[in-house]
């Protein structure tokens, strides 16, 4: 727990076995497979399937956010639209309580977008150069 409450971004459980042996934990990965099971249960984590094979985990701390995936280098970034959450929290649906939601943006990020940029330019030289 103390090491997942103190972790600012999504992670996985191997990652989080990793991190807890490199800060002298002394766990089975078992234990943290198992653990993470509870955790979810007891919806003090959440899970994500971002687009791979892999499930990521964030700790939850009662706020609602929405996660901006690059679909180039999968690159996780969470945002916080306060029109959009206000929309969602006072929405009504027919019979069904809703107790969290979650929206996922998918899309290419500035980084992936000015390096396709400058790849397109480097390209454009060397075809103009022949």
């Amino acid at each position: 727990m103390e090491k997942i409450y103190t972790t600012t971004q999504h992670f996985d459980v191997e990652t989080l076995y990793e991190a807890m042996i490199e800060n002298g934990y002394r766990v089975s990965k078992a234990t943290v497979y198992n653990t993470i099971d509870l955790l979810l249960e007891a919806n003090l984590v959440r899970k994500h399937q971002f687009g791979g094979n892999l499930a990521q985990y964030e700790r939850v701390y009662n706020t609602n956010h929405h996660h901006l995936i690059c679909i180039k280098c999968g690159k996780v970034r969470e945002v916080k639209d306060l029109d959009l959450m206000s929309s969602l929290n006072t929405r009504k649906f027919n019979k069904f309580t809703t107790s969290y939601y979650t929206l996922y943006v998918y899309g290419i990020c500035s980084r992936c977008n000015q390096k396709s940029k400058k790849d397109k330019d480097k390209d454009k030289d060397k075809n103009e150069k022949k």
